[in-house]
């Protein structure tokens, strides 16, 4: 916390931003104080920043002067040396851990490859006293009521059943024998518009687009539904498997503050959240897994003899391409069922956390419907909530982000701000050959960056 921030509170206490040398929990309030400083001195050589040409995010984040941090993860800024335990060994050394240090160990589980692959490592320990915490699929409306009503609400309904009853039969030994249970989250309770005001003004959240601009996101949890624990309690969740990108002749490893929902609510107040994947406890963890899938994304280019574009290799992070259930098996990871190891539950998620859950719902949008729709008395508050909350963030982004940030930073046509990166950080080289070169060619890069960005002055 420094004296710039104005949050008190922070909800995302495992990420930050840094912004020429100070720390932030929102990306509002880094880039206000960024934008202070940050000058174009030849308007004929104006950085891009679109959401397509990120020069000018990833030259800050070179820099180190704009920058994402995640605790555990960015402090390293080389993970070309791969760590030497098997990622058995270090999942173990990360359990251990945690069966030392808490009384109770909650595991936010859907049943993708994730949270399974943490549920079957404590399963295998026979670790004692482990809640499996559920939240339930969501109905939620979108622009076409009667697609909605058709596809979306059977299948959410389907995958409820289908995952619970895996769970049971999976881990029936569990729950007889080592002390399992399994709970569902039964409501989330969303901010009023009082509350949504509030959290703008303290910045609570690190992300505008995903925390606020979506006024149904999950992060607006009131936390009036959850009693704290009185003992000492983790919440692991299973973020996240390392993003790939290409960069000068090698895969590294990169990431944007808006790229994950963060500040997912479902940990109780009071308990420790512990992201498997990526945190200090054991930080050589997101590594390995870097290294395995990268070994594995080399392997796929060397079988069809081609080289890697950037493009593809980046598509190759998303649920839907086809290599994806080839690279969780290099990673070790495998689903609760087949449904959840191929994806398809997480293109539910995907749509889930898009839209957000029942509870915060219906968010009304321009061409919506209504007529479609039996409204109860209490869907007819939230959808006035939901409108006064829109008016609420609109004029909050026309009049305190539209004239305290740079141009450059805004999306205006969709009223949203543009990522902040974490630095690139190298794994291994596409080519045995570019090890030789790669200091030699990251500089040769880095200074014909500083010559194109010579026009800026800050």
């Amino acid at each position: 916390m420094t004296e710039k921030s104005a949050n008190t509170a922070p909800r995302n206490v495992n990420t930050h931003i840094i912004a020429l040398g100070k720390k932030f929990h929102s990306d509002v309030e880094a880039l206000t104080y960024f934008s202070k400083h940050f000058k174009e001195t030849d308007k004929n050589n104006r950085p891009v920043l679109d959401g397509t040409n990120e020069s000018l995010q990833k030259y800050l984040a070179s820099k180190g002067v704009l920058e994402f941090h995640i605790k555990g993860v960015t402090e390293k800024s080389d993970w070309s040396d791969e760590p030497k335990e098997t990622m058995h060994q270090l999942c173990n050394r990360l359990c251990e851990m945690l069966e030392q240090t808490y009384d109770e160990i909650i595991v936010s589980h859907s049943g993708g490859t994730d949270s399974e692959t943490i549920t079957q490592l404590f399963l295998q320990r026979g670790t004692r006293n482990i809640t499996l915490m559920r939240r339930s699929q969501d109905l939620w409306p979108g622009d076409n009521a009667g697609r909605t009503e058709t596809h979306i609400e059977p299948m959410a309904k389907w995958l409820d059943k289908h995952t619970s009853k895996a769970t049971e039969k999976k881990y029936g030994w569990a729950f007889k024998n080592l002390g399992w249970k399994m709970k569902f989250v039964e409501q989330l309770q969303p901010y009023n518009e009082k509350q949504y005001e509030r959290s703008l003004q303290n910045k609570e959240f690190l992300s505008w687009e995903n925390d606020y601009s979506n006024i149904s996101s999950w992060a607006q949890n009131s936390g009036d539904v959850f009693a704290a624990k009185p003992k000492r309690v983790c919440f692991i969740e299973g973020l996240e498997k390392p993003i790939i990108t290409l960069h000068n002749g090698w895969y590294c490893f990169r990431m944007h503050h808006d790229s994950q929902w963060w500040g997912q609510p479902l940990a109780p107040p009071g308990v420790d959240r512990v992201w498997f994947w990526m945190n200090e406890l054991v930080p050589e963890l997101i590594q390995k897994l870097a290294h395995l899938k990268c070994q594995e994304i080399k392997k796929i280019f060397n079988e069809r003899n081609t080289l890697p574009t950037q493009a593809e290799v980046e598509l190759m992070n998303r649920a839907s391409h086809p290599c994806r259930l080839r690279l969780n098996r290099a990673m070790g990871m495998n689903g609760l069922t087949e449904f959840h190891d191929r994806g398809e539950a997480s293109h539910m998620e995907s749509l889930n956390a898009f839209f957000g859950p029942l509870e915060f719902q219906p968010t009304p949008g321009e061409d919506y419907d209504w007529k479609h729709w039996d409204i109860t008395a209490r869907s007819k508050k939230e959808h006035r909530q939901a409108m006064n909350k829109m008016k609420i963030r609109d004029t909050f982004y026309d009049q305190i982000i539209t004239p305290n940030i740079h141009h450059h930073f805004l999306n205006k046509e969709d009223k949203t701000l543009y990522g902040i990166s974490t630095k690139t950080i190298p794994i291994m080289p596409v080519t045995e050959d570019m090890i030789d070169g790669k200091s030699e060619e990251n500089n040769t890069v880095m200074s014909s960056g500083i010559g194109r960005m010579a026009g800026m002055g800050m």
